[in-house]
């Protein structure tokens, strides 16, 4: 009872500040695009000047927009309509953003509140005269999106730290709408704190007739009206049953009911669906009433007149339809009875066509209501024979990029019509086709030189000449180079572990906000093992930083014992072990690698700090000279900085990127005539370490040693008994200076010496 009557009082306080009769409120209902009118489209760019501040979920709505340009024009609508930049120019919408992501004045402090309000008040300025800001005049609409902070608001939170600020603003400033917004979906359901204060937004906003994008709402039903609210859904689409997102677009086609939009934090058509809605809000800001009711069909297109091009265009054009309740929104076009295209005007250029066919074409009218008429009388006409070639392709080159694998790449050929497609000759045999201007041939045989030619065809089977042939030669394997990148969550175990939270576990915990200590373990799969290792970089993805001081580090040290990732803490190393030092044991002698803090918001602000190479650890964890117990990143500094984990999304965890070679060592094999060989260290030059290799033929006593340039003796590596095989040796020095050092590995009367350069 107590909440209630807080919240009734809430609401006395709030005058009515909006203009509005009724709410505008997009949601899940909203996403049927095609019932917006294109001249609503065109009237939203004209009048809207839009401020949009948010985080990575907030992206979402962007991302979804940029997708959709490319996805309306392949469906007939005005080339670019559905266009939008920063600036509004080239009759585009104005939609100027900022966040860290994109260049603006709308950028999001450490924490959200109350820097959202305090944004938006130094981006708009003072008031003027039109009850907008004197900074920004042109604007009239501001945005903001949450990230999770509404999932920890309590509901008096939601009036004192939201929804009182957003009614001040908009008595502030009464010449711009402000677009209130629900925060993300965040697994807690019906009964958590989330699905609440989304609800007590959503009725203010419905009392009082303010404008509302319901983020949540939408991410709470898939396209087809199927609710997941009730299971715990995620902003990832995951409900209690699985993930609605990835099966609904495994029901459904890429490019015809969905496209790619890649939005932060979920799947595509959940930003197909925000891109979809933010559209029917922009257009009802601008004065678009919304669909009407009308279940009488517009009348039949007349006249309509088909006109032949070339080979493989014919040109339509036809009168326009009527419909006196809710107007002509646009046309469908349909040749030999089935649809291909919608246009808002009345013609269409089909650019599809095959030489030497006969098509029959018919349009229909479709009004606001979504009703369609009766198609149009048919027309029928026949396009041209075709029986020229196009022309020979030139520029033919072939690159071996394995000992199995030749890469073929040309320049495109033309043709009186168009080019359909390439045929690829292998030593005068054809191997295959390609509709691109490459080609890969596979699975062919090591140290083997082979010859390629390209021809070019068009629809109707026309074929070029052969090109000028090139030729290249598959790799021995000792020159492969492969790549691997190790971050989905099998491949990583990784913690936070902090010193004033010593017992708790954060093992699954995906981010933190400052970290004192981050331990992580790169699970190396086995084609690594024995391997030549290139080259190792780790990436550690950060979001945050605080109190930034000037050459800083982080330092990363060599974990020298195992840990589990479910069970480690500050204190402990697993269930059962405690570490020997609180806070992780590892090798203290010297950082594997420093990383110097980054100025900046955009070196910090949800991107990859600067790479730091590892390759010396990893190949010995590869070689099996060193256990892989992982690395400790250790934050002394007074800059405090927030990483993301491995429990992340694709593109904002860390990963370790590894380059390397199949062919296991620079020795191969052991048929030589000498008792023993050696290969030169690596790496080299060097700075924390190198590793020395050598193959011997039969058991026998091995002593390696190290001098410097003078002949003066620096070390001895080893002396001992060693049996047949290749070996591999670490050498780490402490104390040496920079420069050129020799040494020698003997065995029984042979000695062989090889040269190195430590770089400190």
């Amino acid at each position: 009872m107590k909440n209630t009557l807080v919240l009734y009082a809430f609401i006395l306080l709030f005058p009515l500040t909006s203009v509005l009769s009724q709410p505008i409120i997009a949601d899940h209902t909203c996403i049927d695009i095609n019932q917006i009118p294109v001249a609503a489209i065109e009237q939203a760019k004209e009048q809207l000047h839009i401020g949009y501040g948010y985080t990575s979920h907030g992206s979402q709505i962007p991302s979804g927009m940029s997708g959709l340009v490319d996805f309306m024009n392949s469906k007939g609508y005005p080339h670019n309509l559905f266009q939008f930049n920063n600036t509004g120019s080239g009759g585009a919408l104005h939609l100027f953003s900022g966040s860290g992501y994109d260049a603006g004045d709308l950028e999001l402090d450490a924490g959200y509140y109350p820097s959202w309000v305090n944004e938006t008040r130094d981006f708009l300025g003072e008031v003027n005269a039109q009850g907008r800001g004197s900074i920004h005049p042109a604007y009239n609409v501001i945005m903001w999106a949450w990230c999770g902070q509404l999932s920890g608001y309590s509901q008096s939170d939601v009036y004192n730290q939201y929804l009182n600020d957003m009614n001040q603003l908009e008595l502030d400033y009464p010449g711009i709408t402000f677009v209130y917004m629900t925060g993300h979906a965040d697994g807690s359901g019906l009964e958590g704190d989330l699905h609440q204060n989304n609800q007590t937004i959503r009725n203010f906003c419905e009392t009082n007739d303010k404008v509302l994008f319901d983020f949540y709402d939408i991410e709470c039903y898939d396209p087809d009206g199927n609710y997941f609210g009730d299971q715990h859904v995620t902003d990832e689409c995951y409900y209690d049953g699985g993930n609605w997102g990835q099966e609904w677009q495994n029901a459904h086609v890429m490019g015809v009911d969905w496209y790619r939009c890649d939005p932060a934090h979920t799947e595509h058509v959940v930003g197909n669906m925000k891109a979809y809605a933010i559209w029917w809000l922009w257009a009802r800001l601008a004065g678009w009433a919304g669909p009407v009711t009308d279940d009488t069909p517009p009348s039949i297109p007349q006249n309509l007149l088909a006109t032949v091009i070339s080979e493989t265009q014919v040109d339509l054009t036809w009168d326009p339809s009527t419909d006196e309740e809710s107007g002509v929104s646009r046309y469908r076009v349909y040749r030999n009875g089935s649809s291909i295209a919608t246009t808002s005007s009345t013609s269409y250029s089909d650019m599809t066509c095959v030489p030497g066919q006969t098509y029959s074409y018919q349009v229909s009218a479709i009004n606001g209501g979504g009703m369609e008429s009766e198609a149009s009388s048919p027309v029928e006409v026949s396009t041209p024979t075709d029986d020229q070639p196009p022309s020979t392709p030139t520029g033919l080159t072939a690159t071996a990029s394995s000992s199995t694998q030749i890469d073929l790449t040309w320049n495109a050929a033309t043709d009186n019509t168009a080019v359909a497609g390439y045929r690829v000759f292998r030593d005068g045999v054809e191997i295959g086709t390609a509709s691109t201007l490459a080609y890969t041939d596979t699975g062919l045989s090591p140290s083997t030189t082979y010859q390629y030619q390209v021809s070019a065809f068009d629809a109707v089977g026309n074929e070029s000449g052969l090109s000028a042939t090139a030729s290249a030669t598959t790799l021995e394997p000792s020159q492969e180079k492969n790549t691997i990148r190790l971050e989905t969550q099998d491949q990583v175990d990784d913690s936070f572990l902090f010193a004033s939270d010593p017992d708790t576990r954060f093992g699954s915990e995906p981010y933190v906000s400052d970290i004192d200590r981050f331990i992580i373990k790169f699970n190396l799969p086995p084609e690594l093992n024995g391997k030549r290792i290139l080259s190792a970089k780790l990436f550690l993805y950060v979001w945050n930083q605080s109190n930034y001081q000037d050459n800083q580090y982080l330092d990363i040290f060599r974990v020298t014992r195992s840990w589990d990732e479910s069970s480690v803490t500050w204190v402990n190393a697993n269930e059962t072990e405690q570490w020997s030092a609180a806070g992780g044991d590892y090798d203290t002698t010297a950082p594997v690698a420093q990383i110097v803090h980054q100025q900046g918001e955009e070196n910090w602000n949800h991107t990859f700090y600067p790479p730091v190479t590892i390759t010396n650890l990893v190949q010995e964890w590869a070689g099996g000279t060193l256990p892989n117990n992982g690395l400790l990143v250790i934050n002394d500094s007074q800059t405090g900085i927030g990483f993301k984990a491995s429990e992340y999304d694709d593109g904002h965890r860390p990963y370790l990127n590894v380059e390397y070679t199949d062919f296991p060592t620079h020795i191969g094999n052991f048929d030589v005539p000498e008792s023993f060989q050696i290969c030169k260290n690596y790496p080299n030059p060097f700075n924390g370490s190198t590793i020395i290799e050598y193959a011997i033929q039969k058991k026998n006593h091995v002593e390696i040693k190290i001098f410097d340039l003078n002949g003066r003796e620096v070390t001895q590596l080893f002396s001992g008994e060693m049996p047949q095989g290749v070996h591999r040796i670490r050498f780490a020095p402490d104390r040496l200076a920079s420069g050129v050092y020799l040494y020698t590995v003997r065995t029984g009367q042979f000695q062989k010496t090889g040269k190195m350069l430590l770089v400190r």
